[in-house]
């Protein structure tokens, strides 16, 4: 029959307590309670591979009660369908968290926890304008946020952009935003799935703008390839210079291989500047690229994501761009999976916040992300610094980072683990948002 043992804690926060247990079942069932509580609260379909497990979203300064059940047979619908066999139940051990929250210290930096801001959002973006914090994400609506109460002041009561009545339904995000002109551009990437003969090179990126003056939102622009036979694929948009900077990747196929190009324009006056494409770019397939600013010059984010051909990582890497040329690749981080890096200047320092998978590459490889920060100088050989910003066992992805207030702010998106999984369905935590400071002083 087996038995649950030794049981205990590893990890405890003032909002989260991680769990360890001795075992040897395909499937738990974690319940929990504050010791006021008559009612315990259910954490369903935790598998074998999620041991230890760690509790979020916890009261500060509380004493909790757990017990864990082990399962016999994985199902997807257990919680519903209640058809699995219960096979041991652990006794109840108790653990409280602690009343203020654990500060990170990095560099000249103080890491504050984060904590959730909305519900069920993918790909989430900041930028300040005028003394707020404004949000949006692939639902394309858009929020005032108010960092200090943690709260939503201003909800736009319509998207900024809907699916285009003329494709089939499918897959619209990857959003991107910068403020140009009292304007929040917006670029995102639409890709009709759902339609039988869809292939990547059928995708487009999208540009388009919320005015904050006039509150009107204007007609998205295409941002066509650049060979007809090409798609437009992912991407980002930046001011620069005293211009709107709009990026995409040109995508198209090798046999099976998906292959890809970073293209750079500029969008005066309803029109697209002649192409910069990145020829000299270290890589076939550059993925999740982003462009952030330095010294008056461009920092192009990417991962590599053509050396899983040659073995399971995905490493990050940079180029600045002058106005007129790229500079030589440089990594910020090659062990595991890194992407969707965004960043800022701070003081002499470049900071960039992405998914990484390094701490879990060699057992989980993608089940679990963090939030990894990097501080570096650019075009240096110095070697960049890295924390985890992030550390839950969670699925940390799509971070945004961006100055406010005296405050770095970095917001992004929170699941269980990796979604898809039938056996083991991931719970959604949605988006998140964590303060940096002080900011460094000028070296």
């Amino acid at each position: 029959m087996g038995s649950i043992d030794n049981v205990r804690f590893l990890t405890i926060t003032d909002t989260t307590i991680e769990i360890r247990w001795d075992a040897d079942f395909p499937q738990y069932e974690i319940d929990y309670r504050t010791i006021e509580e008559k009612e315990w609260h259910t954490i369903f379909n935790v598998v074998s591979w999620e041991n230890p497990y760690n509790i979020i979203m916890l009261k500060p300064g509380t004493t909790y009660e757990f017990r864990i059940r082990g399962l016999s047979v994985p199902n997807a619908d257990c919680k519903d369908k209640k058809d699995l066999s219960q096979i041991a139940e652990s006794p109840v051990i108790k653990a409280s968290t602690l009343k203020e929250p654990v500060i990170k210290r990095f560099s000249e930096l103080s890491l504050y926890p984060s904590y959730p801001i909305l519900e069920g959002r993918t790909y989430p973006c900041i930028e300040s304008y005028k003394g707020s914090l404004w949000y949006t994400d692939a639902k394309f609506y858009l929020y005032k946020l108010d960092t200090d109460e943690k709260k939503v002041l201003w909800k736009s009561e319509n998207p900024m952009i809907e699916w285009p009545l003329s494709l089939p339904l499918g897959y619209m995000g990857l959003p991107d935003i910068t403020l140009y002109d009292d304007k929040l551009w917006v670029t995102c990437n639409i890709q009709a799935t759902h339609h039988s003969g869809y292939t990547v090179t059928q995708s487009r990126q999208y540009l388009f703008y919320y005015d904050f003056a006039t509150e009107n939102i204007s007609t998205p622009v295409i941002v066509e390839p650049t060979r007809s036979e090409y798609g437009s694929w992912e991407g980002g948009v930046q001011a620069w210079r005293g211009k709107l900077w709009v990026m995409h990747m040109d995508v198209w196929l090798e046999g099976d291989l998906r292959r890809t190009r970073i293209v750079l324009r500029t969008f005066e006056n309803g029109e697209f500047s002649k192409p910069i494409i990145y020829e000299n770019c270290p890589t076939v397939y550059p993925y999740g690229p982003s462009m952030s600013l330095f010294n008056d010059n461009l920092i192009i984010l990417f991962s590599d994501l053509a050396a899983e051909e040659k073995g399971n990582e995905e490493p990050l890497l940079y180029t600045v761009f002058d106005g007129k040329s790229f500079s030589e690749v440089k990594v910020i981080q090659n062990i595991g999976r890194s992407r969707y890096a965004r960043g800022v200047q701070i003081g002499t320092r470049f900071l960039c916040a992405y998914k990484c998978s390094a701490p879990y590459f060699k057992k989980f490889n993608y089940e679990y992300h963090d939030i990894a920060l990097s501080l570096f100088t650019p075009s240096t050989e110095e070697e960049p610094q890295t924390i985890m910003y992030i550390n839950d066992r969670k699925y940390n992805s799509s971070p945004d980072i961006a100055l406010h207030g005296g405050k770095i702010f970095v917001v992004y998106n929170k699941l269980e683990h990796l979604y898809d999984r039938p056996e083991d369905p991931a719970i959604h935590h949605g988006a998140w948002l964590g303060s940096i400071l002080p900011l460094p002083e000028e070296r």
